[in-house]
């Protein structure tokens, strides 16, 4: 596993210094971060009856993420970054946490119609598990790393301004996790800096 990630940091690092040498010379590099919500379908039956378990219960979940924004050209921006998702289910002293955070880097598009933009991005990444539930185990875990993609859709208002704006948008987010697949539908708000 340490091989496998040092070869990924490795073509990160080749990928961004190849970015960058390609990138306008004059542009500067933006940042975004933000909250949003959403919900996970995962893909795993264990899992899922484990939540069924507190089905009635209270649960929360909230995304978080961070974004660097490289010009291509006017147009295109390579994106590199990380988010996480944090969804809690509790009842009677029973309590799920699911945490599941990754790296991305991938591509955002304007295509021209006011702030509109699409996005696409290769991930990779874990979740793992704090579960406190009678009548089952009671353990920390983590799921294989995953390599797995994210599609998205937003509305940038500071698109032609370069200032501080909201972002809104969506995603869903595949992640593969050893023999099953976990998926992250998230509606954010972000802030363009």
């Amino acid at each position: 596993m340490k091989n496998f990630f040092k070869k990924i940091s490795f073509g990160l690092v080749f990928f961004l210094i190849t970015v960058f040498a390609f990138s306008e010379n004059d542009s500067k590099v933006f940042y975004e971060f933000g909250i949003g919500s959403g919900f996970v379908f995962y893909g795993k039956d264990e899992t899922k009856d484990l939540i069924k378990k507190l089905d009635d219960g209270n649960q929360f979940l909230i995304n978080a993420n961070l974004t660097f924004l490289i010009p291509l050209q006017d147009f295109v921006y390579f994106s590199f970054g990380g988010d996480s998702t944090f969804d809690f289910h509790w009842k009677n002293g029973d309590s799920i946490y699911l945490i599941d955070y990754s790296a991305f880097f991938g591509f955002r598009i304007y295509p021209n119609l006011a702030g509109l933009c699409l996005s696409v991005d290769y991930d990779f990444g874990r979740r793992t598990d704090f579960i406190e539930v009678k009548d089952s185990l009671s353990e920390n875990q983590s799921t294989p790393c995953g390599n797995g993609f994210r599609a998205g859709i937003s509305y940038d208002f500071s698109r032609h301004t370069n200032g501080i704006a909201p972002v809104v948008g969506a995603n869903l987010k595949h992640m593969p996790r050893g023999n099953s697949s976990d998926n992250i539908l998230s509606v954010f708000l972000n802030l363009h800096i």
